[in-house]
């Protein structure tokens, strides 16, 4: 700062104290001024200060400059019993540039004017000429660097004696009032004692927030994980928060107690970390209200009752602490570890943990050692194990603090410090990202002798550090090969235990490196200068290698490693060319670009050539921590290449899957064979749709929610909702007639039916029984067929006149849907036993037996012309039947099953694991049209025309129309 500033600075501040503390009762302050003047440089002959102000040295009061002897004076003048004690360091200029007499005077004069008080001043007596090096800011810094970690506070004339020692002069007066010197803290300074003001169950807190092993019990070595803690703290911050829970997931020893630790005793109110445990991201003070570390033996009501004690809240039951919750308005922090090693884990996330969840006032932040807790969807993973997995040089940093702060360790003294450095980054590999493996490492180090047995001594050391030296004399064997060899390295650290093919190791290696582009000589040469070290194979005619011994693998950002595999793809017209990429270059990419931290993917997602060109092979993270686009993206990309699926029908699926999402789609998905002509998403207010009925433009739907939709549809735009209908029953059946008159008829399921368009619904009859989904149908543009109780009933629609048409004694009827349109209206019926049968309409008479199934009719579907029929049986087997001819299916259908039928295609779809939806010909039905294997169930189908299939699943609709036969054979 300019000196004025900081004069004036220093005023503010001891007003302000003044001012504050007789009624505040604030504790007196330490105040520390330092002031310098190494910006002093000579320019044209004259000293110019970049400090701002000219200040002659020789003149220790010049009107217009600021002196040290002024600092003093605001001190003397406001800070009797508001400031404790000061210490006021001078640099080079301010000090007296060097005149030892002048500032020995000067010294006694400043301590004078401030004998009623606790000062010292320390001021160097060095000369001018070295202060624009920084020399005694350098010596400074460094003597506080090197103070004993057994102190709070670095004494004064200490600090002088180690300034001395390092060749700096310097001198140090207090006044009569002054002590050691308390004012400057130690930040190397270790406390014997843990968190003094942990009780009860906080206590069990202390060890691993301290990042202590099992067992220990002094020392604060928590360290690293900023990333981790940045995004558990965030969470209780009352202000900024987006209030979803924090889980902290990974494997045993990945650090979980330890982060939640560290968040419980600094969050906790009246917590206070020493310094050297102050560094990286913590929570607000007083954030964290109760804590729990989890035993196994605790129910959900024990940890109910103590999660009360700790909020001052007396329940007995989990209910009862939510309701007390739910009231509180204030953020209200909690901590619970190991939420998976309750005695009842399902139990405490759906009576105790889920509810938290949901109340506005509760701040939660778990860890379980599962990556994924059932009913626990909608919450922020902190996933130890990947996102946030501990590197190598955290673990080093820890053990490096832990040899080196520990009270008694042999790596304790200053001198041993390189020798720790160089232990800590050997073992840091072999703690395998765990923090619980280092810990334990850490406790065996701190014994004497032990740094000299761990890198010697298997049994201690775990694995050797084998990796590191292999891959350091390779090195040095390809710069000692020299020209393009040196470039070799790279490309065999992408994968380490995989071997690479030879041809896309050369390509790799010249993109990747600066030596020009090795050949298969230089690869020849390698081996046979390091045979024990490069090993080789042959795989289908080409050959590939590998190190024999796993190297590190390479340490370059992802987003640079995939910029190097994307540069290997084959390219044309600008475009990648996905399907002549080598199938191992396909597999390194997934790899990377699935890795922590690499941002490519998501810019490759968006591209339709690479979401279904590219298989998700050898994919490294848990895609449930991804935002919610790129989930999306990921589960397309995975669904889409789940089954033997062919190009033309991995691009109509991820079209159907993105819109259905919301997501823009790629294109329009069309081949030789099929094109997506629509899929929208509905909306989850809309429920999933049970059943379709659709002829021409008019469509509906009847869905789980007891609601019935009129869509008003108009190719190729996508179809929307022109009249909706509800009922507190279900509707079982809907039809809409083959005219096009926007009319849809609703059997619900307690017999109910009504007529629903455009200008409304109206009721034609009242209760009836139970319908089903396909007993109700247009019989003809103005009369509505239904079956109830096995019975043949019309109704017409203008009159809503009713008459029993057909009441077999022998059969019991089971299925209805329209005949066709030519000729006098029909009607085809099933009965129970499996006879399929055609009605007249009019007459009312049976006009013939179109199928005898031999055992129960499962599924009846009609085309649009109802001049074909598709009959599925019980027993899976499926038949065909059109003008002259009749077609049974090769295969048996696996239930349960939406069948759908038009005069050119035959549409199954079947329900499991996984879904289906396969598409035939008639002409042929061996080879399907389309077989898609869905991600979700499909939840019904229907042809609008003969070339048309309306799919709905739980969270869309589409229509897929299929092409005619390109020779001509068709239409």
């Amino acid at each position: 700062m300019d000196p004025y500033d900081m004069l004036n600075a220093v005023a503010v501040w001891l007003a302000g104290r003044t001012a504050t503390a007789p009624g505040a009762d604030l504790p007196p302050a330490k105040a520390l001024v330092y002031l310098t003047g190494h910006g002093l440089l000579a320019k044209n002959g004259e000293k110019v200060s970049v400090a701002c102000r000219k200040y002659d040295p020789g003149v220790l009061l010049n009107e217009g400059t600021v002196t040290p002897a002024q600092f003093v004076e605001k001190f003397v003048e406001n800070a009797v019993g508001v400031v404790d004690e000061i210490l006021l360091v001078l640099d080079f200029c301010m000090s007296g540039q060097g005149v030892t007499a002048t500032m020995e005077q000067a010294l006694r004069e400043w301590v004078l004017k401030g004998e009623k008080l606790k000062l010292w001043v320390v001021g160097s007596t060095h000369g001018v000429d070295p202060a624009e090096q920084l020399e005694f800011v350098t010596a400074f810094v460094g003597a506080v660097d090197e103070a004993p970690d057994s102190a709070e506070h670095i004494g004064i004339p200490w600090l002088r004696e180690k300034i001395k020692a390092g060749g700096h002069s310097v001198e140090a007066m207090p006044t009569a009032e002054a002590g050691d010197g308390e004012v400057l803290p130690n930040p190397a300074h270790m406390p014997a004692e843990g968190p003094t003001w942990l009780t009860g169950e906080w206590e069990r807190w202390s060890a691993p927030a301290r990042g202590l092993a099992s067992g220990e019990r002094t020392g604060w070595f928590f360290t690293g994980r900023d990333d981790a803690m940045a995004a558990v703290t965030a969470v209780l911050d009352a202000d900024g928060s987006d209030r979803r829970p924090r889980l902290v997931t990974g494997r045993p020893g990945s650090g979980k107690s330890a982060l939640l630790g560290r968040v419980a005793i600094a969050g906790v109110a009246g917590g206070e970390l020493p310094l050297i445990a102050r560094s990286g991201p913590l929570p607000p003070p007083g954030s964290v209200h109760a804590a729990l570390r989890l035993r196994d033996q605790w129910s959900v009501r024990d940890i109910a009752r103590r999660l009360g004690e700790q909020l001052g809240i007396e329940v007995n039951r989990p209910a009862a602490l939510l309701d007390a919750l739910a009231r509180r308005d204030s953020p209200v922090g909690v901590v619970l570890d190991d939420i998976d090693r309750c005695a009842q884990p399902a139990e405490l996330v759906g009576e105790l943990v889920r509810p938290l969840t949901a109340i506005p006032s509760v701040r939660l932040v778990m860890s379980s050692r599962a990556p994924w807790v059932p009913g626990l969807e909608d919450v922020h993973v902190v996933d130890l194990d990947h996102r946030y997995r501990a590197g190598n040089d955290e673990l080093a940093r820890y053990l490096f603090t832990r040899v080196t702060r520990a009270r008694g360790a042999p790596l304790a003294n200053h001198d041993a410090r390189h020798s720790a450095q160089r232990l800590a980054e050997a073992l840091a590999p072999q703690c395998l990202a765990t923090f619980g493996i280092a810990a334990e490492v850490a406790k065996g180090l701190v014994t004497p002798g032990a740094h000299q047995r761990w890198p010697s001594d298997p049994l201690a050391s775990g694995r050797k550090r084998v990796t590191e030296v292999v891959l350091d004399l390779f090195v040095d064997v390809l710069s000692s090969l020299g020209g393009a060899a040196r470039s070799l390295v790279n490309p065999l650290r992408l994968w380490p235990r995989e071997w690479l093919p030879e041809s896309l190791w050369l390509q790799l290696s010249a993109l990747s490196g600066t030596g020009g582009e090795p050949t298969s000589a230089d690869v020849g040469r390698a081996a046979a200068a390091v045979p024990s070290l490069l090993v080789s194979r042959e795989v289908d005619g080409e050959v590939w290698w590998r190190l024999r011994n796993e190297p590190p693998e390479l340490d370059w950002p992802s987003d640079e490693v995939v910029g190097l595999l994307l540069a290997a793809v084959p390219e044309e017209g600008g475009e990648k060319c996905w399907d002549r990429a080598h199938p191992h270059l396909i597999r390194l990419l997934v790899r990377w670009i699935t890795a922590p931290g690499c941002t490519e993917l998501r810019t490759l997602l968006r591209s339709g050539g690479f979401i279904v060109s590219v298989p998700p092979t050898g994919a490294t993270t848990d895609f449930a921590t991804y935002d919610e686009e790129l989930r999306i993206r990921t589960t397309v990309w995975r669904a889409v290449h789940a089954g033997a699926m062919d190009l033309p029908t991995r691009r109509l699926l991820a079209d159907l899957l993105l819109a259905w999402a919301g997501l823009p789609r790629h294109g329009t998905a069309t081949s030789a064979r099929a094109s997506l002509d629509w899929a929208v998403p509905l909306a989850a207010e809309s429920a999933v749709v049970t059943t379709i009925a659709v002829h021409g433009n008019v469509m509906a739907t009847a869905h789980d929610d007891a609601s019935v939709r009129l869509w008003v549809s108009a190719d190729p735009e996508p179809p929307r909702v022109g009249a909706i209908e509800r009922y507190r029953m279900l509707a079982g059946a809907v039809a809409v007639p083959r005219s096009g008159r926007r009319t849809v008829a609703v059997g619900w399921r307690d017999g109910r039916v009504s007529l629903l368009s455009d200008d409304g619904c109206v009721e034609l009859l009242g209760r009836r029984g139970r319908l089903r989904a396909d007993s109700l149908v247009f019989a003809t543009d103005t009369t509505v067929a239904f079956l109830n109780e096995g019975r043949l009933w019309a109704v017409d629609v203008d009159t809503a006149e009713e008459r029993l048409t057909w009441a077999p004694t022998t059969r019991r009827l089971d299925r209805v849907a329209a005949g066709p349109t030519t000729g006098p209206p029909s009607l085809v019926v099933c009965t129970r036993s499996g006879d399929v049968l055609v009605r007249d309409a009019v007459r009312d008479t049976t006009i013939g037996v179109l199928h005898r199934m031999g055992d129960a009719v499962t599924a009846l579907a009609v085309s649009p012309s109802g001049r074909t029929v598709v009959v599925l049986g019980a027993t899976g087997n499926l038949f065909v039947h059109g003008e002259g001819s009749s077609l049974r299916l090769h295969r048996t259908v696996r239930h349960p099953v939406r069948v759908a039928v038009s005069d050119r295609l035959l549409c199954v779809a079947e329900i499991g694991t996984p879904s289906t939806l396969v598409v035939h010909s008639l002409a042929d039905l061996e080879a399907p049209v389309l077989d898609l294997m869905l991600p979700e169930e499909p939840a019904a189908v229907a042809f609008r025309d003969d070339d048309s299939l309306v799919l709905s699943v739980v969270g869309g609709l589409a229509q897929i129309t299929f092409l005619g036969d390109k020779e001509g054979s068709d239409e």
